[in-house]
């Protein structure tokens, strides 16, 4: 007489990838527990594959008022300017390649954010699988929409702005530091406020996701956050 053995199923709570899009909108404790058990990264691409386009949007709407001056001095041939612009034309104002800059971006911040939670959860006691960090990183790709949903709408009444480009034997002198200063300000400030939203996230997250108690969520959302907003607020810094 043979014995079968069953086995015990894995616990699982199924979610949509509407449910995932929406959880930043409804904070289901269902949703981010199903997210810490059963992570479902192929939700977390797509949802950054949207915000990269909203993204990328946004910032063409921004930078088309851009007009880029370039002057060239010493024995520079004047051609130079007009490859130079080109160049600049090409990677700034190219919404395919805004795209790709944002998605390459958001791939490579996001999974090292998600490293940074995944250790912090780890070490103030909690279980997670590092997929799970990175699916609950992603969830801040919503408010990343409403981000280029905001860009957008600024670029739609900003005025041209000249960007001057000077170049000579010796260095290459740019008009503000990196794009001016008007555009570098906006978009840093705006990110910065919308990533409050992302905080909010990632210690729901931690609270009913990860359950771990308060104090520690708190900890691990603000560590977090504050890898987040970095970029940011070196942006702001480097311009005051």
């Amino acid at each position: 007489m043979g014995f079968e053995i069953e086995e015990e199923p894995s616990e699982e709570m199924p979610y949509s990838l509407k449910d995932y899009i929406l959880q930043p909108l409804r904070f289901s404790s269902e949703v981010l527990k199903g997210i810490s058990i059963s992570p479902k990264l192929k939700y977390w691409l797509i949802i950054l594959l949207i915000s990269s386009a909203f993204v990328a949007i946004g910032n063409y709407s921004m930078l088309r008022n851009l007009n880029i001056e370039i002057s060239v001095g010493g024995n520079i041939p004047e051609e130079t300017a007009t490859v130079v612009k080109g160049m600049m034309e090409l990677f700034i104002k190219n919404p395919i390649i805004l795209f790709l800059e944002s998605f390459i971006s958001g791939l490579i911040l996001q999974a090292v954010i998600a490293l940074v939670l995944f250790i912090l959860v780890k070490l103030l006691g909690s279980s997670g699988k590092y997929s799970s960090s990175l699916m609950i990183v992603g969830l801040s790709n919503v408010p990343s929409i409403i981000y280029g949903l905001f860009l957008f709408g600024l670029g739609l009444i900003m005025p041209p702005i000249t960007w001057t480009i000077s170049i000579s034997p010796r260095q290459a002198s740019f008009g503000g530091v990196g794009l001016p200063i008007e555009i570098v300000l906006q978009q840093s400030t705006l990110s910065l406020l919308i990533s409050i939203w992302t905080l909010g996230i990632i210690y729901s997250a931690c609270r009913q996701g990860f359950e771990m108690n308060r104090g520690k969520s708190l900890i691990a959302a603000l560590i977090t956050w504050l890898v987040v907003i970095a970029p940011s607020i070196y942006q702001i810094i480097s311009l005051l």
